[in-house]
């Protein structure tokens, strides 16, 4: 009798396949893995189930996954491809977080390959990929030597310069995942295809994205005229290419399959069914698990078998099943029937509980609209006041009981100055010098369901200005709370300037506020949320200041934090408008006063913003005015409420914040023409880190370095650079002034046979400004580094990072963050004033500090910076005329050279993202001779003398603070 082959087509998948069946699944999809001429341990004596290699989910599902989910669903067909391809080098190019790489290098590992892997990235990311900091590379390094480091390598630089590391016909696998464009994209195939052996294969990602200047799809098109080739359509796209002549046979048969477009393709049904199941496990909740977890196992369920079915079918070559497959796919039918009847009896159970809900809903109406739901209306009004007392009283017990900011060191400051006289100004009530101009006000109060307690207290606060041409437009926003109506209209029939609107709808922050913005016919509005606190000399303030200065367009004061028992603390004293740390944080915020035809001119509030809409408005605002008509005020007209509702406390009370910030402040970039990204900053996600991105071409740098001896500083120095830095165009000069130990001249010579490496000998007496001078006039680089020589490089992409600030339109020196060897603070920025002249800020704070309200840790301006690492453009350095080297010869030679950048409206910014080690003052020693003090002190003169101004008021800082330190405490 002939025998019968059996072959089937799955058509329904239970939700638990039985043990036997998913065990056998698995261990043919195990056996399909193994290449040919391996030993069949099917065929062996004495194998049997529990012999076989481990399960498919140990086997194609990877061991770590990022949040980076757009190759994760590729991951599966990775760890597939290992043993199948048995590659000797595998090469990746662009590896972002190591998501598909290490599933690579895993693959390689559990079946025991000898294969060389190595990742080629800069780790500082692309307009595609985003930029980010050094973190994502120290945890890639960080996992890749604690697992793959024997076979794995990661290469740190640009695929350029690794291409020619590569002999010709040596790599097995190579996998492009760098930049997205087309012709950076076949920039990268033309440079690398040739390293391909002849069993060489071409991965390529994001074939299936079209849009955002995403070209890979064109150029796979191109590619697919002249190899064999297979892709899956999932996670972005993978293209497979086999451009060598040497290709296992499965491989060649799932291309030519594809090719001729015939039947299911159960390798790719197989690998794909895992990776969309994988993929789905780490999306985003979509509120509904119990779908997820049912469609993830039929997914799985689908692989197990496509796996199955791939085992017994090999291209157009049909095999027997194995005994028992007739029992097993009989087992599997009735477990189908069984499961069909579960979802119609789910099915049936949905439509009886809808139908229940409609009969409760009409039984509610029918209760609201009866005789004894009206009778008992007084109740329950009664019920809703006792719990509204409560709460009053709860609030006046904690108002009686001591508050923590009590004996606070602000409190001790706010007796001294936060006086009446300190506020005082022309136009008050009480000054019988009433001035003409007197502008209307128009106070934007958006409300929504505030505490009625607050509520109150934060209209009082208007109430109680000093200056009177005001009116408060407030915008209900559909509270539920009926109070809030009734507590506006009380206040509204009380004072004719209070104008209130009840929206029919609530629309949020933004749309309130706009129909806030409706009712003002002011001069100025002043942003007030329905919980906070005006200081009574607020308006007159904002008063004061657009009579002052009547082309202001934007005005802003300094604000402090004010708890539920009523003490003020955490003050905010702000500098003047700052543009860097503007895009960190929303440094104008409270107060914040705009001119009313700017606010309509730009379309007022933005909706999709809510939760940053007011950050969102002072930058379009922004995006109107020079700087010089952003006026700030320092006093603190401000008292941000803290309770647990409140942002003030931190955006951790309302998470959107922080997606509608960034979002703010990427679109201002995307209007600016800026290419920069905004993203959280590392050291705080409250706050923001911009990172700008340079061309593929950057300029070139001259990194010059002044010396005398010293060899156990400038080693190191030199070495770090060396070792370190990744930009690509740059040259050191060391300017050597009269070495003499052997050495630094064995090191100057040696350093000579580096072509990167330049040594000028120059034996004039010391003068730092002097030696800089002729230095910088004999580069021939666009931008000029003045680094001293007892620094060393701790971030690798330090010079990208100056770089890229330095190239922005209006910026002058750019300044970096330099640690001592103790991990403490060195600079962070200077300011003018403390000590005399000028001093450090934040000096000696351990490196978890983010100093005072984030300006340790976030970009910013200051108008003077440390030459220990600054940069500049070349042809700023000569326009200011150097450093100053007749009477500055040694100190603040780089603070003057700042400030008359500064003088020519140029910002100065510091970065913390550049970051050094820095022995101060090792090489050149301390001013402790007669003849040096006399040198300092007459520089301190000089500086004095020509400096008065802004060493009196430095706009980076504030009046408030002190000038006997600059540690950003209190005068």
């Amino acid at each position: 009798m002939q025998k019968k082959h059996i072959f089937y087509r799955i058509v329904c998948i239970p939700r638990k396949l039985p043990e036997t069946f998913v065990t056998e699944a698995e261990r043919i999809l195990v056996l399909m893995s193994i290449p040919p001429g391996s030993p069949d341990i099917s065929r062996q004596p004495g194998t049997d189930i529990a012999d076989s290699p481990p399960s498919l989910t140990d086997r194609l599902m990877p061991a770590r996954v990022t949040t980076e989910t757009s190759w994760i669903g590729h991951m599966p067909f990775a760890l597939w491809l290992m043993p199948v391809a048995r590659p000797e080098q595998l090469v990746e190019l662009g590896t972002y977080t190591g998501n598909s790489y290490f599933a690579f290098c895993q693959g390689i590992q559990q079946n025991r390959l000898h294969t060389r892997c190595c990742a080629v990235d800069t780790w500082r990311g692309d307009r595609h990929a985003g930029f980010y900091g050094n973190d994502v590379f120290t945890e890639v390094n960080r996992y890749n030597n604690a697992h793959y480091s024997h076979f794995s390598h990661l290469m740190r630089m640009t695929f350029d310069n690794a291409a020619p590391l590569f002999a010709d016909g040596s790599i097995d696998i190579l996998h492009i995942d760098g930049l997205h464009t087309y012709e950076a994209v076949r920039h990268d195939v033309e440079t690398w295809l040739p390293k391909l052996s002849e069993r060489g294969i071409l991965l390529l990602h994001d074939i299936g994205v079209t849009g955002h200047d995403f070209g890979v799809w064109k150029l796979w098109g191109e590619l697919t005229e002249h190899y064999p080739h297979f892709s899956f359509d999932h996670c972005n796209g993978l293209g497979v290419a086999l451009v060598g002549n040497r290709q296992p046979e499965i491989l060649l048969k799932t291309a030519a399959r594809e090719k001729r477009h015939s039947g299911v393709c159960h390798l790719k049904q197989m690998v794909s069914s895992l990776g969309k199941a994988f993929e789905l496990e780490h999306a985003p909740d979509d509120g509904n698990p119990e779908q997820r977890a049912l469609r993830i196992s039929m997914l799985r369920h689908a692989a197990l078998a496509a796996g199955l079915v791939l085992g017994y079918r090999n291209g157009e070559t049909e095999r027997p099943a194995p005994p028992g497959t007739q029992q097993q796919l009989a087992s599997l039918e009735r477990e189908a029937a069984q499961q069909r009847k579960t979802i119609e009896h789910l099915q049936h159970r949905i439509g009886s509980l809808e139908q229940e809900k409609a009969e409760l809903t009409s039984r509610l109406a029918r209760l609201k609209r009866s005789r004894s739901w009206k009778m008992t209306k007084p109740i329950r009004k009664w019920s809703k006041s006792v719990r509204k007392r409560s709460r009053k009283l709860r609030r006046w017990a904690l108002k009686q009981s001591p508050s923590e900011h009590n004996h606070s060191p602000y409190q001790e400051w706010l007796r001294l100055y936060d006086k009446p006289a300190t506020h005082r100004s022309s136009g008050q009530e009480g000054d019988t010098r009433q001035p003409v101009n007197q502008p209307l006000i128009s106070v934007i109060m958006p409300v929504y369901n505030p505490p009625i307690t607050f509520f109150e207290e934060a209209i009082r606060s208007v109430l109680g200005q000093s200056y009177s041409n005001w009116e408060l437009c407030i915008a209900d926003d559909n509270s539920p709370d009926g109070d809030v109506q009734k507590l506006i209209e009380l206040y509204a029939e009380r004072d004719s300037r209070i104008r209130p609107v009840f929206r029919p709808d609530n629309g949020h922050i933004s749309e309130a506020s706009n129909s806030a913005l409706d009712q003002a016919r002011g001069e100025f509005i002043a942003l007030f949320d329905h919980d906070d606190l005006l200081h009574p000399h607020a308006l007159a303030e904002i008063a004061r200041e657009i009579r002052q200065y009547p082309d202001a367009g934007i005005i802003y004061s300094d604000e402090d934090k004010i708890d539920e028992q009523g003490a003020r603390h955490s003050p905010y004293f702000k500098p003047d408008f700052n543009y860097e740390l503007f895009l960190c944080q929303n440094m104008i915020s409270h107060l914040g006063a705009y001119r009313t035809s700017l606010v309509r001119s730009i379309g007022g509030f933005r909706k999709g913003l809510e939760g940053s809409q007011d950050w969102d408005l002072a930058l379009r605002a922004a995006e109107r005015l020079s700087p010089d008509r952003i006026r700030h005020i320092p006093k603190v007209l401000y008292h941000w409420r803290c309770h647990d509702n409140s942002t003030a406390t931190g955006t951790q009370a309302k998470p959107y914040t922080r997606r509608a910030a960034l979002k703010a402040v990427q679109e201002h970039l995307d209007r600016r023409g800026i290419q920069a990204t905004a993203e959280e900053s590392p050291g705080n996600k409250d706050f923001n880190r911009i990172r700008y991105h340079i061309d593929r071409n950057p300029p070139s740098v001259e990194i010059i370095i002044l010396t005398r001896d010293k060899p156990e500083l400038l080693e190191p120095c030199v070495a770090s650079i060396r070792r370190q830095t990744t930009y690509p165009d740059y040259r050191i000069t060391i300017v050597d002034n009269g070495s003499v130990e052997p050495e630094t001249l064995r090191l100057l010579e040696d350093w000579q046979q580096d072509a990167c490496i330049r040594v000028l000998r120059d034996d004039s007496p010391f003068n730092y400004s002097r030696l800089n001078n002729r230095a910088a006039s004999a580069s021939t680089a666009d931008y000029l580094c003045l680094m001293n020589n007892d620094i060393e490089v701790i971030s690798p992409d330090w010079l990208e990072e100056m770089v890229s600030h330095a190239v922005q339109k209006g910026v002058g020196a750019v300044g970096s963050r330099l640690w001592y060897p103790d991990g403490t603070l060195q600079h962070a920025g200077v300011v003018m004033g403390p000590g005399g002249v000028a001093a450090h800020v934040h000096h000696g704070i351990a490196q978890d500090n983010p100093g005072y309200f984030g300006r340790a840790i976030l970009q910013q301006n200051f108008t003077a910076l440390t030459g220990a690492c600054l940069l500049v453009a070349k042809k700023l350095y000569l326009k200011a005329g150097g450093l100053n080297e007749e009477h500055l010869t040694v100190a603040f030679n780089d603070i003057d050279f700042c400030l008359k950048l500064h003088s020519m409206g140029l910002r100065n910014v510091w970065t913390p993202y550049a970051e050094f080690y820095h022995h101060e003052s090792a090489s050149r020693g301390q001013d402790d001779t007669p003849e040096k003090q006399r040198r300092f002190q007459s520089e301190t003169i000089f500086m004095q003398q020509n400096w008065p101004r802004i060493i009196e008021r430095d706009p980076a800082y504030n009046p408030n603070l002190s000038v006997e330190t600059a540690d950003f405490s209190l005068a």
